[in-house]
């Protein structure tokens, strides 16, 4: 390794503690994250440990480890640094990604890390702090532009979701219109129109093919209440099939396995193929470009993510439900549906009021969804093409940045970390990557 680099033992270079009890029923509001073994699962009103902070896992998942910038709870589940001893803590950060868990763990029934047994681990470390502070900084600008990506993506999603719910959920443009028209607005509505009014000039007008295709007044129905004249009550069941195409497993070396936890709000965790021979037995199902992916189990998770790309090699677990749009209809819509607070939360109710292991739904369940759509269809597809589509095709080049970057920063890691790269060369590398996607 060289005279900058020392061979230690991990209790030479940081200590590691258990962390500390705290029942939900124990639990306050406030900003404090409490840690557990898969990362941030809660927030409390006090703080254990003062920050900066690094934890991983020590019972549940195992070899996961998160950064806390600031004062944190870590939950008995976990390790945290007690005492970094003079080295910088984002650099243990990711020092501490490089550790093979596994190695280190209990074999009683529960496996879980040996702390006493952690702490015998040889590793190299550099032995100046400056170096450290380099290599922990050549990641983090990687990790900084995940950040960045991700968060413009969630402001993108807030925003297609916010003029979802506009349109579809509080129809504004239908209240707009009635106003204008001198029409009657129900009582229900009165307080949206108040707030529509008082906005006054700043409404922005809709293009007008889109605008006439709007209605001008209001119905009543024993479904949804008020709903725009003309539009119909349809289910999300009426939208989508549910499809269990199996993938020809026999016929394929390598796939992308998707399981449930391989998905989150609209995102795709890893792209990475797995041989097919050693999958486990719920992977089965084929997807393709259109399809909607739908946890059955604990719909609060918000287990989901919508197809928009060539997916013949992906396989997906049985336990999500392949969602394909009707004729008629289109994917992002009710995508967009599914996708609405007030849809996961009538979801999960319905899962919890289910016996079973655990809250789970099936695609019947998705009929409790029902929406108003305009009757022709070409509303949607108006929304759908010249809004969400735009909205889609940016979040998907982010996303598709963050991938590389992510690559690009696991490869980096444990070379950098090990000394086989040096700072200078993986410096270069970051700074053209970042170059290439700015």
């Amino acid at each position: 390794m060289g005279s900058e680099w020392a061979e230690a033992r991990l209790g030479d270079v940081v200590e590691l503690k258990r962390g500390y009890d705290l029942p939900r029923q124990n639990r306050q509001p406030g900003l404090a994250p409490i840690i557990s073994s898969s990362g941030v699962s809660d927030f409390h009103s006090i703080a254990k440990i003062e920050g900066p902070g690094v934890i991983t896992g020590r019972y549940g998942t195992i070899g996961e480890v998160f950064y806390c910038a600031g004062d944190f709870w870590p939950l008995n589940t976990t390790l945290y640094v007690k005492d970094f001893k003079g080295n910088d803590e984002k650099f243990i950060y990711y020092f501490l990604k490089t550790i093979h868990y596994q190695e280190y763990s209990d074999k009683g029934a529960v496996p879980g890390v040996n702390r006493n047994h952690l702490h015998t681990a040889e590793v190299y470390i550099p032995k100046k702090v400056s170096m450290q502070r380099k290599i922990a900084g050549v990641l983090s600008a990687l990790d900084e532009k995940i950040d960045l990506n991700r968060q413009m993506n969630t402001t993108l999603e807030a925003m297609a979701q916010a003029l979802f719910k506009s349109w579809f959920v509080d129809f504004d443009p239908v209240i707009d219109k009635a106003l204008a028209a001198g029409n009657p607005i129900p009582e229900p509505l009165h307080a949206r129109a108040d707030a529509r009014k008082a906005l006054g000039d700043q409404r922005k007008p809709l293009p007008a093919t889109i605008h006439q295709q709007f209605p001008d007044r209001f119905v009543f129905t024993e479904e949804l209440g008020w709903v725009p004249e003309g539009w119909e009550i349809k289910s999300v069941i009426d939208m989508v099939d549910s499809v269990s195409d199996t993938f020809p497993l026999k016929n394929t070396k390598k796939v992308i396995f998707l399981n449930t936890g391989d998905i989150s709000e609209g995102r795709f965790l890893h792209r990475e193929y797995s041989a097919s021979s050693g999958l486990p037995g719920q992977a089965k199902k084929s997807i393709k470009r259109g399809d909607i992916l739908f946890s059955e189990i604990r719909p609060k998770n918000k287990r989901y993510a919508f197809v928009d790309f060539d997916a013949s090699d992906y396989v997906v677990s049985t336990k999500l439900m392949v969602l394909r749009v009707k004729e008629g209809f289109r994917p992002l819509i009710t995508y967009f549906l599914l996708r609405q607070e007030q849809s996961v939360q009538a979801l999960q109710q319905m899962a919890e009021s289910r016996s079973g292991t655990f809250p789970q739904i099936t695609y019947r369940e998705l009929s409790i969804l029902k929406q108003a759509v305009p009757s022709d269809g070409a509303l949607f597809e108006s929304f759908e093409t010249s809004f969400l589509t735009n909205f889609s095709d940016r979040s998907q080049a982010l996303e598709s940045q963050c991938l590389a970057l992510e690559r690009l920063r696991n490869t980096l890691l444990p070379k950098l970390l090990s000394g086989e790269l040096r700072v200078p060369e993986a410096e270069a590398t970051v700074a053209s990557m970042l170059a290439e996607e700015s």
